[in-house]
């Protein structure tokens, strides 16, 4: 475990806010993003303090490089991460692994008390999943092939459930030897008496809105049990655009505490600094870690928006408010992500873009995903400009 980038006094606290269009609450947003930490001093230096040691760093590895290529030895790139230490917290790590337990438990919550027989179904998916991970072959190019296989785990659990919505049997299941038949509902002699299944039918009716959200509380579950292999082949696959995307973080940063008055709003502009900043940050960085699940990156990626809310409202005179739209936001998303330099935003933005399902994407996570999209969009025109200018 590498030694947190920011902590020291720093202690926080972020919450979701956006609720859908319906005034209805979405599963997944009874999970709240609640991050609080006081870490110890010594293990944590400042984001100011980062930029000046790379600075010191950088030169030297610019001194270091000169020599090499005077004395016709191999260069040796730098290796970034190390200079500047951001890697993943483990603590916040830990927060978002715990999402799609809670997540099962809203569904089972949601369900089960209605006679729903969640039991085979999950025990059913887990074994899959493990199929999935131990069995079968991720291939550059054939992608689209991972997806349908994952989405055909997923509609085949979601089918299971609401068949039992009908008449108690499951068409999925050919074989009892096969292991989707674990996916189907009892046989007739397990379950109820003809006159009581009638009832008890009335009783799982589901509506279009909860069979949205079993389908896609399904998906999360699944594709968050295989997050280590896609996350490792989407990487392998967008390694170069990764590196470019990084290296453009990197080169900007050099000069970011010159410019940061050009991301904030102007109700920030002497207020706000780039240790204002240590919350989203912190959170972003989780966007890195090799198991950070589809879900679990977009919450993540809500999380900062809501910091980002959080800090342009402490800004603001007792009283007043700023409304923090698209063009406030995405500047300091831009400048966040400078600061953190994710090695893999670009693969993990292009995986969730194959694997989201609509009502995640409608959502207020797909609205954080986008503005992430843009605004990684936006760092690659900066740095573009900047080595034109040069």
């Amino acid at each position: 475990e590498s030694p947190p980038l920011l902590g020291g006094n720093t202690s926080f606290t972020a919450h979701p806010t956006s609720v859908p269009s319906n005034g209805s609450q979405m599963w997944w947003q009874r999970i709240p993003i609640s991050v609080n930490y006081n870490l110890p001093a010594e293990c944590d230096p400042k984001p100011t303090e980062c930029l000046m040691a790379a600075a010191v760093a950088e030169s030297e590895e610019t001194e270091r490089l000169q020599q090499q290529v005077a004395s016709g030895q191999a260069l040796e790139p730098v290796d970034y991460k190390t200079i500047y230490n951001f890697f993943p917290e483990p603590q916040i790590i830990t927060l978002f692994r715990q999402d799609e337990q809670r997540l099962t438990a809203v569904l089972i919550q949601e369900l089960e008390p209605r006679g729903f027989l969640l039991d085979e179904v999950l025990t059913a998916l887990d074994t899959e999943v493990g199929m999935f991970n131990s069995s079968y072959v991720c291939m550059k190019g054939f992608e689209s092939f991972i997806v349908s296989k994952v989405q055909s785990i997923v509609e085949l659990a979601q089918e299971s459930l609401i068949g039992q919505n009908t008449d108690g049997r499951s068409s999925l299941a050919d074989s009892t030897k096969d292991i989707r038949s674990k996916l189907s509902p009892p046989s007739a002699a397990h379950m109820m008496s003809t006159s009581s299944r009638s009832s008890n039918q009335q009783h799982r009716m589901i509506t279009d809105e909860e069979e949205e959200q079993i389908g896609a509380t399904l998906h999360i579950i699944v594709t968050s049990g295989i997050a280590l292999k896609i996350n490792e082949h989407w990487a392998s696959v967008n390694s170069v655009d990764d590196y470019a995307f990084y290296h453009a973080c990197v080169s900007l940063r050099k000069s970011i505490q010159s410019r940061l008055t050009e991301f904030l709003p102007d109700i920030c502009v002497g207020k706000a600094t780039i240790d204002s900043f240590a919350p989203t940050i912190r959170i972003c960085k989780y966007i890195d870690a090799p198991d950070a699940t589809l879900f679990s990156s977009m919450r993540a990626m809500e999380g900062a928006i809501s910091s980002i809310v959080t800090l342009v409202t402490s800004c603001c005179a007792p009283g007043k408010t700023h409304e923090v739209t698209a063009d406030v936001c995405i500047p300091l998303i831009v400048l966040v992500l400078i600061l953190t330099a994710p090695q893999t935003l670009t693969s993990r933005i292009r995986l969730i873009l194959e694997f989201i399902v609509p009502v995640l994407e409608l959502s207020s996570l797909g609205y954080a995903l986008t503005t992430f999209e843009a605004s990684a969009e936006q760092i690659h025109h900066e740095y573009a400009l900047m080595v034109k200018s040069q």
